[in-house]
């Protein structure tokens, strides 16, 4: 199914382009057999004609591609504040060694150039996709959604340890976008966007906001309803710009890192619901810009009173992050009988997995 996509997607894009000079290369020969040539070379009026005629057969067959470039590639990569959330990623990560990378980042395609230009940095996806559905560039562009548009994220997790993608850039993708690569991949898409007739578009569903990506982009990786928060991954830098999705303004870009998370463990009431969370984390997105978010991960304690439980944030501020508000840890309901735990967790905790018991 792969492979028929891909060619069905080559041959049209090889009619786009080559439909207008076909048109050009056939008008002489099939003019002269029509005995009119020397009436076209005779009369000006009739070679305007014709050449509107093929500009404008450019201008049709040239507008759906050219559309489409727009929405697969998502223009605001061009703004400013990317470049320079980009340029920050190159000044604040550790550099590679271009013949052997210690590390990648992992991407979807529509950034891959953009960090290996800009950030100078490794990228796990980009577009020469125009290979066999065996190459290395499909089965990276197919596994990267794969692994973003998915509902469990220790998938993720597992993929960036063993290919050592220590960071990820997380941005917006246009439904018609997440339709094609979910088609390469073999997957139903009615689960994440669907094509509306009436206004001949594709839109999103309710559905791809439970997923990874979409988790990261409004929440940035918080519990909500029945999903766990997105423990393994750190928010380190937004852009200062924002664009309206699912109904809210989100960063234009958002950049993490991979992390193990503190363990923190200790016990409760069987069956009693713990939580984690600090109310303010910041991060610095400009000269006097901040963009500030909430995190929370909750657990319930197990039949024998246990609980553990991984928070990817520290209480000290760690480059650009910084926690504007103490980690408290609860048992049960909050409420004034019911103080927190203050919970003191360096970087190392976080980045190493370390394990914080409680009594």
């Amino acid at each position: 199914m792969a492979l028929s996509a891909l060619l069905v997607v080559q041959l049209k894009y090889f009619i786009y382009l080559a439909a207008p000079f076909l048109c050009l290369a056939m008008a002489a020969p099939l003019d002269a057999a029509w005995g009119r040539i020397e009436a076209v070379a005779r009369d000006p009026g009739r070679r305007i004609g014709l050449a509107v005629v093929a500009i404008g057969a450019l201008g049709l067959v040239g507008y759906e591609p050219y559309t489409h470039y727009r929405a697969m590639n998502l223009m605001h990569w061009k703004t400013k504040e990317t470049l320079d959330l980009l340029e920050w990623v190159r000044d604040n990560t550790p550099p590679v060694d271009p013949e052997q990378p210690e590390y990648a980042v992992l991407n979807t395609w529509e950034s891959g150039f953009w960090i290996s230009a800009v950030a100078e940095r490794p990228n796990y996806a980009n577009n020469f996709v125009a290979a066999p559905p065996e190459s290395v560039y499909i089965q990276h562009l197919t596994r990267a959604y794969d692994w973003l548009i998915a509902r469990d994220a220790n998938p993720l997790y597992d993929a960036m340890d063993r290919h050592r993608l220590d960071y990820l850039v997380a941005l917006p993708i246009d439904a018609k976008a997440i339709y094609g690569y979910l088609s390469l991949t073999g997957r139903e898409h009615d689960e994440f966007v669907r094509y509306d007739e009436a206004h001949e578009t594709w839109t999103t569903t309710e559905g791809l906001n439970d997923t990874v990506l979409a988790r990261l982009l409004l929440v940035q990786g918080r519990e909500i309803a029945n999903l766990p928060c997105v423990d393994g991954l750190q928010l380190l830098k937004t852009t200062e710009r924002t664009m309206p999705l699912a109904g809210q303004q989100v960063p234009v870009a958002q950049f993490y890192r991979r992390v193990q998370g503190a363990l923190i463990t200790g016990r409760a009431s069987p069956g009693e619901t713990v939580r984690v969370g600090t109310g303010r984390v910041a991060l610095n997105t400009g000269p006097h810009a901040h963009f500030a978010f909430s995190f929370e991960c909750t657990t319930k304690a197990k039949s024998d009173g246990t609980f553990s439980l991984r928070f990817p944030y520290a209480s000290v501020q760690v480059g650009d992050v910084a926690p504007a508000s103490p980690i408290l840890l609860w048992r049960g309901e909050r409420g004034p009988n019911n103080p927190p735990v203050t919970l003191n967790i360096s970087d190392e905790d976080v980045t190493a997995g370390k394990s914080i018991a409680l009594p």
